[in-house]
């Protein structure tokens, strides 16, 4: 996720460009779109209870979570709406889960491992639609004894099954590095541009114009607060159907003015 997030930190009409119709095998117009309504990943949440043992971040613990308390913060997520589902991991399933992650061997013990809710709200949108809901969660929770974090995350991003690669764009101002070193975002003649380089590539399914405010919009649902607009880049997010065309896609527009870099897959640099 950092990698999708630095990706995106560094409103537009829907555009058609022309394709060259003795192409074989490639229709002949090319239309950029503007993001799709939605659906919007759902929000995961992990109710984090006090482990048997203390650590540095159980402090607020002074012994393990008892079997009441468990259930009355059972009840109280039960009480929250907009709840899709939930788990009740214990101990020995978080230690396992944690490990089996791929990220090795824990550094805590079964004891100084927390017992959590782990669950899924349904999705209703972007960040804004969804804070009522998590603040709810919240509110309901935090306050409860045996209590010690309430945690949100995303398992995808919006891009994720609509998207298959990102070119993103210069963006504002002060840009340090190149290939948009002393530059700002591109020019609509520069998009045209790229939109014409992309009308040339074989197997593209769609491509979308993300503009800075939708960036913004997805970076938020990352990470819980919006970035200013300064700081987000456009992109062109392109759906293929068949992954020979990305190479395609690197060399029709790596060089021209205005492109930062080709992001691929979303989910790495």
């Amino acid at each position: 996720m950092v990698a999708v997030i630095c990706a995106m930190l560094a409103a537009c009409a829907p555009a058609t460009t022309e394709r060259h119709p003795s192409t074989a095998g490639r229709s002949l117009t090319l239309t950029v779109l503007p993001p799709p309504e939605g659906p919007w990943p759902s929000t995961l949440f992990s109710v984090g209870l006090c482990p048997k043992k203390q650590t540095e971040g159980t402090r607020k613990c002074r012994s393990g979570v008892t079997d009441r308390q468990r259930q009355a913060v059972e009840a109280a997520i039960r009480g929250v709406s907009g709840i899709e589902k939930y788990e009740f991991l214990t101990a020995e399933a978080a230690l396992k889960a944690m490990t089996d992650d791929g990220s090795g061997e824990s550094l805590l013990t079964e004891e100084e491992t927390m017992p959590s809710f782990e669950g899924r709200f349904r999705s209703v949108g972007d960040e804004k639609a969804t804070r009522p809901l998590t603040d709810d969660l919240r509110s309901a929770v935090e306050h409860l004894p045996g209590v010690v974090s309430v945690e949100l995350s995303t398992d995808r991003t919006f891009w994720s099954g609509k998207s298959d690669l990102a070119v993103r764009l210069c963006g504002e101002p002060p840009n340090e590095d190149p290939p948009c070193a002393g530059r700002g975002r591109p020019s609509r003649q520069e998009r045209k541009a790229i939109e014409t380089a992309l009308a040339a590539v074989s197997n593209i399914d769609k491509v979308y114009f993300e503009d800075a405010g939708h960036t913004r919009r997805v970076a938020e649902h990352l990470l819980g607060e919006p970035p200013a607009l300064n700081e987000v880049s456009e992109a062109y997010q392109i759906k293929i159907l068949d992954k020979r065309a990305v190479e395609a896609i690197e060399q029709a527009v790596q060089n021209l003015p205005g492109v930062d870099r080709v992001v691929v897959p979303q989910l790495t640099s």
